[in-house]
């Protein structure tokens, strides 16, 4: 599947993803993140070695901290990829709230960053237009989701 065409999947389905000012934040609702940071978090079965790496970190004033995130090292199925499977989600904005909530351990600081410009600028303008949000399900929920969506 082309990148520009998997980001605008990933933008529409932001869509109903929040846009609100709520925040329930429980444990580690004071950690930072930084680019470059790798993380691992409560993956699908299966997917125990996908890796979460930060790629960039903002704010917006009803938001809060919104974090930009590369996820490899998964298996999915998608029927537009060669082989109908892909293994990573080149970007996904997150609530910083709602992933603190899934991640278990900072495994590394100051990776390299993966690819996820393309993907980060497709969401920003859509995010400017009121058309995308941040993802607040937990990222196994979201990366199934994903999944579906892809083989519809």
């Amino acid at each position: 599947m082309p990148q520009k065409l998997f980001c605008i999947l990933i933008a529409l389905l932001l869509v109903g993803c929040d846009r609100g000012d709520k925040s329930n934040a429980t444990g580690n609702a004071m950690q930072s993140f930084a680019a470059g940071e790798v993380w691992t978090y409560s993956t699908r079965p299966g997917e125990e070695a996908s890796r979460i790496v930060i790629c960039r970190v903002g704010a917006d004033p009803k938001l809060g901290q919104i974090v930009h995130i590369h996820v490899n090292g998964l298996q999915f199925k998608n029927k537009h990829a060669p082989g109908g499977s892909s293994d990573q989600i080149g970007h996904m904005p997150y609530s910083a709230e709602a992933l603190r909530k899934g991640l278990t351990k900072l495994e590394s600081t100051g990776a390299a960053l993966p690819a996820f410009e393309d993907g980060y600028q497709e969401w920003r303008s859509a995010f400017d237009k009121g058309k995308a949000g941040v993802w607040t399900a937990p990222v196994s929920e979201a990366i199934a989701g994903v999944e579906s969506a892809l083989n519809q």
